[in-house]
């Protein structure tokens, strides 16, 4: 006899495993989500961190440098480091001369003028490159580009006394003394080429030669003795000699 199976049990494997598989992987892609939820969740918050972090360490490095110029300032301004210059020689003097008739008479002799000495080309060339660099450059190349050329540049113009810097720029053969309203202009920079003058004249084999070269620079460079001599006595007025030379390139 045959037995035919009205009712039959369904084949439940592969849905029992298909089940299983998804109960299985329910947790996981849930976690999946949730990361994915977290993640763009958390990471605008990341991103606003570690911006905060950089501009907080630029302005907090700014802050240090300004405080430091300013400490600096105000510590030049109470004890007025920078030593006065020697009085100038008298423009002439009178000595007293025997003749062979045995006379004595008064001789009036001028006071010695020094020809103020030409730097080579490599030195102009180096000076035209400083003042045109910090004229033109952004302050960020002047720190991560050009700080360590210049600094190298300032070493190697040690010799060169600040009226021959300062002819290189101004003189009548200079091709950057347009160039020098704005660096006078630019915050900071100013203040650094006026300290290198003071710096260099501080030597003493520079303040030895500066009333003897008084009058040739000032002949180079269009001005008089008068008017060069009056910026620097009784003070050191660098800044304003410097602003008087760029008014008479105007």
């Amino acid at each position: 006899m045959i037995y035919t199976r009205r009712f039959e049990s369904p084949n439940l494997d592969m849905e029992l495993t298909r089940g299983i598989l998804q109960s299985a992987a329910a947790p996981l892609e849930l976690r999946n989500l949730a990361a994915k939820i977290a993640l763009f969740t958390i990471l605008p918050f990341l991103m606003i961190a570690a911006f905060e972090a950089i501009v907080i360490n630029l302005m907090a490095r700014v802050f240090i440098k300004l405080a430091i110029s300013g400490l600096n300032c105000f510590y030049s301004l109470c004890t007025n480091t920078l030593e006065p210059l020697p009085l100038p020689p008298p423009r002439a003097t009178v000595v007293l001369q025997q003749q062979p008739d045995g006379n004595v008479i008064q001789v009036v002799v001028a006071a010695p003028e020094i020809e103020l000495p030409e730097i080579g080309l490599a030195e102009r060339n180096k000076i035209a490159h400083v003042v045109q660099t910090i004229a033109t450059a952004s302050y960020w190349s002047l720190w991560r580009e050009h700080k360590e050329r210049l600094d190298a540049i300032d070493r190697e113009l040690i010799p060169v006394h600040p009226f021959q810097f300062l002819e290189a720029i101004f003189g009548r053969t200079s091709t950057v003394k347009h160039h020098m309203p704005a660096v006078m202009n630019r915050w900071k920079v100013d203040s650094e080429f006026i300290g290198g003058l003071e710096k260099s004249i501080a030597r003493t084999v520079h303040r030895e030669k500066i009333y003897e070269y008084l009058p040739s620079f000032a002949k180079k460079v269009g001005s008089t003795p008068e008017f060069v001599q009056s910026y620097l006595l009784p003070e050191q007025n660098w800044r304003g000699l410097t602003m008087h030379l760029i008014e008479l390139t105007n």
